[in-house]
């Protein structure tokens, strides 16, 4: 089986530990500020004050240091020779990795006898692991589960030569009381089918709320156990599983409130029909990414957010009808997120007709567009469909090339300059949506100052009458790292073809400031650095 683009090739890509890079900051931080008191005369004693607080509190601290790190401080003093075995946090952020050769991993195994804790909130290893390696995953995942640990995370990561799942002990699939405590749990690169001869049991989750499975082995059958018998299951997030095919979410008692969902890429060479079936009443939150044909809604009136990530191809004119009926249940949603595929469907319903959007999105206050704009009636649609929507006051737009943002994966932003038609005779489709009259603040992520990207600002300028703010968030370079559900790694290309050179950010902003502006008021803003959940969060959603 082929892996995706996003698993991590190890011939032409450079792998960087996010975590490792902010240690060694924080140390040579620390080196030069070390120094600069050395150079002060005549040196000032100082008083170590932070020994001197109770147990409890430097337990705390301890509790933000990955393992290693913590164990490196029972050598400061008598005082913190033990305090590291009494942590309720056991964090093993940084596995040693070997492409080539087999890492000895009985240090980790070591350290875990040595933890004198009777119980644990969380544990977590993470790393990528080399072909000839076997971590010691059995006795670390019983450890975690004999100290009632609360939040377990384990992100494994083995895809050169090919892809490896490993084996996860029988304690996980089995009702043996060890896992009645467990309220988290992370898995990647894990089998999570049952060992041969174990009959799987999810009524031992008796308080798991929040379950996320990334590039995981899982088949159908194990996904409606475990919502059957995980009573108080809120979040589920199942991120390119394996042998996934007719996925069921539903069940008499279920209280799953956030649901993201993501097909496996090669999932489809098969052959065979795939379908995720929803039919949850409480649902709040859906994120689903992959063909917009392959998810059903029923009874899901209580949405508040949803994502629709489709596959950006041409819609199947048999398909329509589906799609359609798809879209028809999610009018009342508060927050939208989408990308090409929706886009094609309205332009197609609607504005290629000469008409205006029937769809009524009039709860709709905050939408999200991920994705490139591929040519001027891109461009036109996507202004036509916010000018459709009357309560809309929100609108982020991510132009990253990997639309996968909403699952915290790795995304990479756009190098490469995108490809960018302007069709003759598109202009008349702009106005056949509304003056924009509510839209309050724009961002734009990734901006490079492209030909779509000005068009769109400009039009967005000129029809939003009340815009308070436009933030243009331009493209950092070089390729910016974003944490991946479990791993802070990212990897980072040493050759990229095609590179855009200097944005000729002063031309750029000449131009977007020239540009007609509806709103007297509205205030347009650059940045170069930004955090990726920071414009997120700043709609409250």
């Amino acid at each position: 089986m082929q892996e995706d683009n996003e698993d991590d090739y190890f011939g032409t890509w450079e792998y960087v530990n996010k975590r490792m890079i902010w240690m060694q900051r924080k140390k040579k931080q620390f080196s030069l500020s070390h120094l600069h008191l050395q150079q002060r005369t005549p040196p000032t004693p100082q008083l170590d004050r932070i020994s001197e607080l109770p147990d409890h509190l430097l337990h705390h601290i301890l509790s933000f240091m990955p393992m290693q790190m913590a164990i490196q401080t029972s050598v400061l003093s008598t005082r913190w020779r033990h305090l590291w075995k009494h942590t309720q946090v056991v964090d093993f952020h940084t596995l040693p990795l070997s492409f080539w050769e087999s890492v000895d991993y009985s240090p980790i195994s070591r350290s875990l006898d040595l933890i004198e804790s009777p119980a644990i909130e969380s544990f977590t290893v993470v790393g990528h692991v080399g072909f000839h390696s076997h971590p010691h995953l059995g006795k670390w995942v019983d450890f975690a589960l004999s100290r009632n640990v609360h939040t377990l995370r384990i992100g494994l990561m083995s895809s050169f030569p090919s892809t490896r799942f490993f084996k996860l002990p029988e304690s996980l699939f089995t009702n043996n009381g060890q896992t009645q405590k467990l309220e988290v749990l992370f898995l990647s690169y894990m089998d999570y089918t049952p060992p041969p001869g174990v009959t799987f049991s999810g009524s031992g989750f008796a308080s798991l709320h929040t379950l996320v499975l990334a590039k995981c082995k899982l088949d159908d059958r194990t996904v409606e156990l475990l919502l059957l018998e995980c009573l108080v299951l809120e979040v589920l997030v199942l991120d390119r599983c394996v042998e996934l095919a007719n996925v069921n979410i539903r069940g008499p008692n279920l209280k799953l409130q956030h649901l993201a969902f993501k097909w496996y890429k090669d999932n489809h060479n098969d052959g065979e029909f795939r379908l995720l079936d929803v039919d949850t009443p409480g649902l709040l939150t859906l994120i689903y990414s992959g063909d917009l044909t392959n998810i059903r809604l029923k009874n899901c009136q209580g949405f508040g957010k949803i994502i629709l990530l489709g596959k950006e191809e041409k819609i199947n004119e048999a398909n329509i009808d589906h799609i359609r009926e798809l879209i028809n249940q999610v009018t009342q949603v508060r927050t939208l997120g989408v990308n090409s595929q929706f886009l094609q469907f309205v332009a197609k319903e609607y504005y290629m007709k000469g008409n205006p959007i029937s769809l009524e999105f009039e709860n709709l206050e905050h939408l999200f567009w991920y994705g490139s704009l591929g040519s001027s009636n891109d461009v036109y649609n996507l202004v036509s469909f916010i000018g459709d929507c009357p309560f809309l006051e929100n609108c982020a737009i991510d132009f990253r090339e990997q639309c996968w943002p909403a699952f915290c994966s790795i995304v990479r932003e756009c190098n490469v300059k995108p490809e960018f038609v302007e069709v003759e005779g598109a202009l008349h489709q702009l106005y056949h949506g509304g003056c924009l009259r509510k839209l309050k603040s724009i961002i734009v992520i990734c901006f490079s100052g492209f030909d779509g990207e000005m068009m769109l600002v400009r039009l967005l300028l000129e029809k939003a009458v009340n815009l308070q703010k436009l933030e243009l968030l331009w493209r950092n370079y070089p390729v910016d790292m974003t944490d991946n559900v479990l791993q802070n790694i990212v990897c980072i290309s040493d050759e990229a073809p095609d590179v855009v050179e200097d944005l000729q950010e002063d031309s750029i902003k000449e131009k977007v400031n020239s540009f007609p502006k509806a709103s007297r008021d509205v205030q347009v803003q650059f940045s170069h650095r930004w955090e990726y959940h920071n414009w997120y969060s700043s709609f409250g959603v």
